[in-house]
């Protein structure tokens, strides 16, 4: 699958991993978790964080909506060794990345941003 601009979505999901080195994985999944792409570390399980990511992104949803607040758009999770993040890149679809501690959240949180707003006319 390949968008507007050029490139697959897992040339852009590398681009993104090259961009920001904390990030060990990135995955666009359907909303049901399944993987579409991936560009992921060796070690990372790029099915784990599509299933994960969506998942998040869902409850999210649930919650911001009972608050009246409108769908769930980006999700952070910081753990003790890392963050899970989602993000909406459409209507059926998400960005989910897993990054390290070490991360600056800033530019985790920019990079990532930019990159699901890429990756929405390609999904």
């Amino acid at each position: 699958m390949t968008g507007p601009s050029g490139g697959s979505l897992e040339d852009r999901l590398r681009a993104l991993r090259a961009k920001n080195v904390d990030i060990s994985a990135a995955v666009v999944a359907t909303l049901d978790g399944l993987p579409v792409a991936s560009a992921a570390a060796s070690e990372a399980d790029p099915d784990g964080v599509a299933a994960l990511a969506a998942d998040l992104l869902q409850r999210a949803g649930r919650a911001t909506e009972d608050v009246g607040a409108g769908a769930a758009q980006q999700v952070l999770v910081k753990g003790e060794r890392g963050y899970l993040m989602a993000v909406a890149c459409g209507p059926e679809a998400c960005l989910g990345c897993a990054a390290s501690l070490e991360a600056s959240l800033g530019l985790l949180l920019l990079d990532v941003q930019r990159a699901a707003d890429d990756l929405k006319g390609m999904v």
